[in-house]
């Protein structure tokens, strides 16, 4: 029929706009996650507790550091302090000497002194501390890496999902325009008389829905770039436009480049290769797993929160050991009844808790039960750990195999829909074999890009797993 060929101008057209990658000069991820480093409060204060850290140690050491101190002070007393005397041998020479006293300082004095000490040996406190504020500082810095890791992952997702809606609100609008063109072939056929009210009925309803899906689809991509925004710190209502992500930035091999391989294999190739992969993929998750137990923040935080629990129960029994320091330094003494106000002191001082009750070992026993309960804690994580290396490479692995499915069915949903709309256009099909092929159509590209950004998120959440994001 006459319309049969610019008709299907219009469906051919339709299918390369939803099958044609959209070119973006936008934002790219790692521009994402170096504002959202910049921005989120959350990241930040992590740092700022580093920062924390860092001084606390700072303090520690200084504890080496021998201190000054300085005293002044003006007394003033009722009366003047006085030494009494009972001399019964000098009663003999004169009564009045029997009983006597004298002042031996003034009523009213000034005392100032500057004194320096030096500790010279503590029974490790000083060092235990250092260590304890140390290891502090190795959680911090853990804390801080790990909320770094935690807010790309989170930046990563929405990324991810608002190209992925941007996909689907494309598909949706290609969707209503197809069906548009169909409404109108519809509407001709049935002004001709070679069409029922039935199809026409039909055809208007599936239009209805799929303009309304298209809008649900662009309120949930308005909402994704909110969401995007919000972990950027920035306006909800900021403008997003994103870079498009390629698989091979995240995945080493293409899916598609494996199917063709696979293809051309016999049932024992594939048999052969499928043992072949298996012995890879396990010497592979075992090696991302030893990677994993080396570089993932968790554990080294862990690792050095049971540290500081040591240092700190070390600290603990080292002041029940003897503390000795020297003490010395300069001392005015202001009274008229002293010859020289000025004194020069030095003292080796001691000082040594002898009982306190166990307290001290009390709490020490408290600090190395935590810390084993810590290292029990660790164990548990790299165990966790390990399992989430696994799953990841197992999703991926899988997500690779739908990825290849959904390519190969995009081809043949858009063949059907060729044919379809070409026998409904020469009266040999009927509306419902085309709208039944559009709705596969559209099912089928959202499968793709559903799976599509799925594996380039599991790339992600795979090197997540292993703490190097």
């Amino acid at each position: 029929m006459r319309m049969g060929g610019a008709r299907s101008r219009v469906w051919c057209l339709a299918l390369a706009l939803a099958s044609a990658p959209v070119a973006h000069a936008g934002e790219t991820l790692q521009d994402a996650w170096t504002v959202a480093l910049q921005a989120n409060s959350g990241f930040q204060a992590a740092r700022i507790g580093v920062a924390a850290a860092q001084s606390d140690l700072s303090a520690a050491r200084r504890e080496r550091i021998p201190t000054i101190h300085t005293m002044n002070a003006q007394t003033f007393l009722s009366q003047s302090p006085a030494f009494k005397i009972n001399a019964p041998q000098l009663g003999a020479i004169s009564p009045g000497l029997s009983s006597f006293s004298f002042p031996f300082l003034n009523q009213n004095f000034f005392f100032s002194s500057t004194l320096m000490n030096i500790p010279l040996y503590t029974g490790g406190r000083i060092q235990s501390g250092v260590d304890r504020s140390a290891a502090a500082v190795g959680v911090a810095h853990a804390t801080t890496e790990t909320s770094a890791l935690d807010l790309k992952i989170e930046v990563a997702k929405a990324y991810l999902n608002v190209l992925r809606l941007e996909k689907l609100v494309m598909l949706n609008e290609t969707s209503v325009k197809n069906l548009e063109a169909h409404v109108r072939d519809v509407q001709s056929l049935f002004d001709e008389g070679a069409a029922s009210r039935n199809d026409l009925l039909s055809v208007q309803v599936s239009l209805a829905r799929s303009r309304q899906k298209a809008l649900q689809t662009q309120n949930e991509l308005e909402t994704a770039r909110a969401q995007y925004n919000q972990l950027l710190s920035r306006p909800l209502d900021a403008p997003v436009q994103l870079e498009e992500i390629r698989l091979s930035q995240v995945q080493p091999e293409h899916a598609a480049e494996a199917a063709a391989r696979i293809d051309v294999e016999s049932p024992a190739e594939k048999q052969t290769r499928a043992a072949e992969k298996k012995t890879e993929s396990d010497a592979e998750i075992a090696r991302l797993t030893e990677l994993a137990i080396r570089n993932r923040p968790e554990l080294a935080g862990l690792s050095a929160q049971a540290a500081e629990l040591a240092a700190s129960a070390r600290q603990v029994e080292a002041g029940h050991k003897p503390q000795v320091g020297v003490l010395g330094g300069y001392i005015y003494f202001q009274d008229s009844h002293l010859t020289d106000p000025n004194f020069f002191t030095g003292s080796i001082v001691a000082q040594w808790t002898l009982f306190d009750g166990r307290k001290s070992k009390t709490r020490a026993d408290g600090l190395r039960m935590r810390e084993a309960q810590t290292l029990r804690l660790r164990q548990d994580a790299a165990s966790l750990i390990a399992l989430s290396i696994r799953r990841a490479w197992e999703t991926t692995q899988s997500d690779r195999a739908r990825l290849t499915v959904s390519q190969a069915a995009i081809d043949r949903a858009r063949e059907n829909l060729r044919v379809a709309r070409e026998r409904y256009v020469q009266q040999v099909g009927t509306n419902t074999e085309v709208l039944d092929a559009e709705t596969l159509r559209v099912q089928t590209y959202t499968d793709y890009y559903d799976v599509f950004y799925d594996l380039v998120l599991d790339g992600f959440t795979l090197q997540r797993a292993v703490g190097l994001l």
